[in-house]
């Protein structure tokens, strides 16, 4: 039987543990020492005017996972196309980027990095993820193939074209 701590995956059966760590509970006005988003009202906004003060300071989700290095999005883009219109991805990306972050501030892309034709391209959340590639699935066409991760808390994705 599952604990507060373990849930059973509905398509193995199997219990799987969650890797809870207790945080101590944010009060209003907790500014994110690292990209000074604010709490407020139980969520994490950019909307942050002057003339309100830090009450404290603490990581978001976001950033933690940043620093703990456990991102849920990795996202490969590969192939003839990407390579000769890179530019042009890059900007849809960071626009979809953008557009998501508006809505959802804890969903982010926290690595790009190119090699060989191929880019890499790391996000906080698996939302951002799902919605890169299906903007480039809309825009530009090609094979998109999405593989979650076995407590869908995790997602990888390649589109080539």
């Amino acid at each position: 039987m599952a604990d507060a701590h373990s849930r059973q995956d509905q398509r193995t059966g199997k219990t799987v543990e969650k890797n809870i760590k207790k945080k101590p509970a944010l009060v209003d006005k907790t500014v994110c020492s690292e990209c000074g988003g604010i709490y407020l009202n139980g969520e994490w906004i950019w909307d942050r005017t002057d003339d309100e003060e830090a009450e404290a300071y603490a990581l978001c989700p976001a950033c933690s996972k940043e620093e703990e290095e456990m991102l849920a999005g990795q996202i490969e883009l590969k192939g003839d196309f990407y390579r000769t219109h890179a530019e042009e991805v890059e900007r849809k990306i960071r626009d979809i980027e953008n557009e998501e972050r508006e809505l959802h501030p804890l969903e982010r892309i926290v690595a790009y990095d190119v090699e060989d034709g191929h880019a890499f391209i790391a996000t906080s959340g698996i939302r951002l993820a799902q919605k890169i590639g299906e903007g480039l699935y809309r825009s530009f066409k090609g094979d998109l193939i999405l593989d979650y991760g076995p407590d869908d808390t995790k997602i990888a994705l390649r589109w080539e074209r």
